[in-house]
């Protein structure tokens, strides 16, 4: 076995060292040895294709990014400049919520340092470029083999006083094989009482050392190798999809704030103008009471019916500032904003104009499992427990590793000289070996590793089985639901012109004297009854339409709202 290293190899090694490039496949090209393919560096993003172009890290990371985006996300301007109500369909309002929610900022900054994280993790084939500096000093008697070559000395002493300085320098590298390749230079110099005694100078002693430890069993391939960064680059992938479940739930749960804002505005404006009816109804009757063409009791069951819509109203307005108050709280309203009577907000879409018709075939109700962030979630922690079942599998080995180093030295009592002698092959050293190591209790740690990860990823296949079995059940409860709601507002709808219908009818009767006061009440009562459960109806098919739209992924989208890819 040898090596030639030619002259312009070795210049161009210690230059690439001096510039602190990667200087090992330079070198490992130019030497007949059987060394392990380098891995060539990784190009494709840390998260595959899913991964969002904003966190991509670039040439450089300021420290301070996140701390200055979150400050900046903390300043935030007043919902409406200058203004004492803001109007919002549904469009804009989602677009607020994710500019100014501060759990969605929260996940994407989550998402942003998992993917530094993922990133991080590939160091694990970055060079290493290491010194060692090392100063020896010994006090012994003399071996015989010293005291032959000093025989002509004029001074002859059994004590031999010595010291070395030893530095070494070199890179090393890991494979993708497990494997972990060094070369470096060697440089020995040795001053004792003995060498001035045949020379001027120290001995001194060069070497260009190449070493590698190849494990056969315990730690070997790209699959164990890659473990932490497999892991971490998962992790990424669910913190993105954690970021985007992030900002469906949040706009989901701020157009349930808005069909409920928007319920109260209309079901505050039936009611208004049923007291405005009542208050008219109450003044007509005393008239009439005044004549006597009406009993007392009918002012009585009038201005009973005014005070019971009045209270009503009273309630419907708390409901409606609690509407108003959960969507400031989405929208970090600041400062007097968050007072009740500072800023309203207006929902300027009905229920009933919220339209969308959902696909309700079998194959779009597994499109739509397959694509909900909380099942890919689940897939992606399966993954992250087959990795990590891998490497406990591979850890239950014993270690097995073989070992082989070659270097070529110069000796001599000049710095040059010996350097010139190490650019040779001409005194070579090597060795050649393997190293075995086993538990002699048995590897417990390992196989408990081994059989707790086991019952890690049984209990993930379990935990995707259930979350794809829950969100299918409940995705066609809510398509069943929606044609119910749908048809019951038809139903209401009908209800209502009829309840209108009979009103006029019975105060006509009322005016001509055949009809009596509370008859003509209880039908005013029924058409605000029958008002509000159509209201409620629309809202009910509106928050369901809601669900729908963000189980199959069309809720963004429909507003005008994109996540890059």
């Amino acid at each position: 076995m040898s090596i030639r290293l030619s002259t312009p190899v070795i210049a161009r090694w210690f230059a690439a060292c001096a510039s602190g490039a990667l200087a090992l496949p330079l070198l490992a090209q130019s030497l007949p040895l059987p060394l392990p393919a380098l891995p060539l560096p990784r190009t494709e993003a840390p998260f595959g294709a899913s991964q969002a172009e904003e966190f991509r890290r670039g040439p450089s990371v300021n420290p301070r990014t996140l701390t200055e985006a979150a400050a900046r996300a903390a300043d935030l301007g007043p919902l409406a400049q200058g203004n004492d109500q803001l109007e919002l369909d549904p469009t804009s309002l989602l677009q607020l919520v994710i500019e100014r929610n501060a759990q969605i900022l929260m996940a994407r900054m989550q998402a942003r340092a998992s993917g530094l994280v993922a990133e991080g993790e590939r160091a694990v084939y970055d060079p290493v470029m290491y010194s060692t500096l090392r100063r020896e000093g010994r006090a012994r008697q003399r071996t015989g083999d010293e005291i032959i070559t000093t025989l002509n000395a004029p001074v002859q002493t059994e004590l031999l006083d010595e010291d070395i300085n030893t530095l070494e320098s070199g890179l090393r590298q890991r494979a993708s094989s497990g494997a972990e390749l060094s070369m470096s230079v060697r440089l020995n110099r040795r001053r004792n009482n003995l060498v001035p005694t045949t020379a001027l100078h120290p001995e001194q002693r060069q070497a260009l050392v190449v070493t590698l430890r190849q494990p056969l069993m315990k730690g070997m391939g790209r699959q164990v190798v890659e473990t932490d960064m497999e892991v971490a680059r998962l992790d990424g992938e669910i913190a993105l999809l954690d970021y985007r479940q992030q900002l469906e739930r949040i706009s989901a749960e701020a157009l349930t704030a808005y069909w409920q804002l928007q319920r109260a505005h209309e079901t505050l404006a039936v009611l208004a103008r049923s007291r405005d009816t009542a208050r008219s109804l109450l003044r007509d009757i005393e008239a009439r009471v005044e004549v006597g063409r009406v009993a007392p009791i009918g002012a009585v069951e009038a201005r009973g019916t005014l005070i019971l819509r009045e209270a009503e109203i009273a309630r419907t307005e708390q409901s409606l500032r609690d509407a108003e108050a959960r969507l400031k709280g989405l929208l970090r309203a600041t400062g007097e904003e968050r007072r009740p009577d500072a800023l309203k907000i207006v929902a300027t879409t009905p229920a009933r104009k919220f339209e969308h018709q959902p696909d309700m075939s079998l194959g779009a109700i597994e499109r739509a499992v397959d694509r909900w962030p909380a099942v890919r979630i689940a897939m992606l922690r399966r993954d992250q427990s087959v990795v990590r079942l891998n490497f406990a599998d591979n850890q239950r080995r014993p270690i097995l590793d073989f070992q082989a180093s070659y270097s070529t030295s110069g000796i001599a009592y000049e710095f040059g000289r010996a350097w010139e002698l190490a650019r040779t092959s001409r005194y070579p050293d090597w060795f050649v070996g393997v190293n075995f190591e086993v538990p002699l209790m048995g590897n417990r740690k390992a196989n408990s590793l081994y059989e707790a990860q086991a019952l890690r990823l049984r209990q993930s296949e379990e935990e995707l089985n259930s979350v794809r079995a829950g969100i299918a059940i409940d995705l066609r409860a809510r398509l069943d639901q929606l044609i119910s709601s749908r048809d019951e507002i038809g139903r209401y709808a009908a209800e209502v012109d009829l309840r209108r219908q009979l009103v006029q009818l019975e105060r006509q009767q009322l005016a001509l004297g055949v009809s009596r006061v509370g008859q003509v009440l209880q039908r005013e009562a029924d058409f605000v009854e029958s008002s509000l459960r159509m209201l409620e109806s629309e809202t009910r098919a509106a928050l369901l339409l809601t669900g729908i739209m963000l189980a199959d992924g069309s809720l963004l989208p429909k507003h005008s709202i994109e996540v890059e890819q």
